[in-house]
């Protein structure tokens, strides 16, 4: 039910401008006293030393971790085949590319970004889970939280 809940607030909410997410983490790990399970929903489109040292002070402070990063299905497979707009958000411009000249490296280097990202989180003990958005995030998170309850049951 709760989950539900913050689920549709989440999907109600429209980026207007740039996030910068290790000092919002940051402020979170310091108001939050008692030692929990911090779940952190998002995209990552930050600077990932920034988003890794917010989560390090909640591991810091003894929390448990998890983080779900949410990626489009074309960010995954990158299908496109000719020149494309993309809509920037959170403040930025739209972009026009050129998939012959851009795509290929740039997609590779999303590739190795979101490995590195897993590595990090898997450094710091942090659970890491990337999910598409044609799966809605509750199945997504629920689907998780089973598989690791069974793993801590099996131990």
């Amino acid at each position: 039910m709760h989950l539900r809940v913050i689920v549709n607030e989440m999907e109600a909410q429209k980026a207007t401008e740039k996030t910068d997410m290790g000092s919002v983490l940051h402020d979170v790990a310091e108001r939050i006293k008692h030692k929990g399970l911090v779940i952190l929903i998002s995209d990552l489109f930050d600077k990932p030393e920034s988003i890794l040292s917010g989560l390090q002070h909640f591991k810091h402070n003894r929390h448990d971790v998890i983080v779900i990063h949410v990626l489009d299905e074309a960010e995954v497979r990158f299908p496109f085949d000719r020149m494309t707009r993309f809509d920037g958000l959170e403040g930025y411009p739209y972009l026009v590319v050129d998939r012959a000249r851009f795509a290929k490296p740039t997609w590779r280097r999303f590739r190795s970004s979101r490995r590195r990202s897993g590595a990090a989180a898997w450094r710091q003990q942090i659970d890491y889970v990337q999910v598409t958005t044609d799966q809605p995030v509750e199945v997504a998170l629920t689907g998780y939280l089973a598989k690791r309850l069974s793993r801590t049951r099996a131990k």
